[in-house]
């Protein structure tokens, strides 16, 4: 995968390898795929709470429908998170393409 970032975006990248924060380019782009990951999760964990919050407030007020289990499990279960994918070191990918004779 090839990222194209802003001339600023690049300065800020290298600013956190100059200072120490983070040991490469790689490092700093993980953490911050980490913090967006984080965020979505808590993003849809607010909603969640949000609904639920709707839900007792009309229950409250007596606006309650016929109960359907199935249905209301199928709101709530939120959906898994995106998979992350880890890098494949080269010598993995290397030592797959070794002729079998050893040449």
């Amino acid at each position: 995968m090839t990222l194209h970032l802003s001339a600023e975006r690049e300065q800020l990248v290298r600013s956190f390898i100059q200072t120490g924060q983070f040991s490469s380019e790689d490092e700093v782009i993980d953490a911050a795929l980490l913090l967006l990951q984080q965020q979505d999760e808590e993003t849809r964990l607010a909603d969640r709470r949000r609904e639920i919050a709707i839900g007792i407030d009309q229950a409250d007020r007596g606006e309650l429908g016929p109960f359907d289990p199935h249905a209301s499990l199928a709101r709530t279960q939120l959906p898994p998170p995106a998979p992350v994918q880890q890098a494949v070191p080269i010598t993995t990918v290397c030592a797959r393409r070794i002729h079998p004779s050893g040449k």
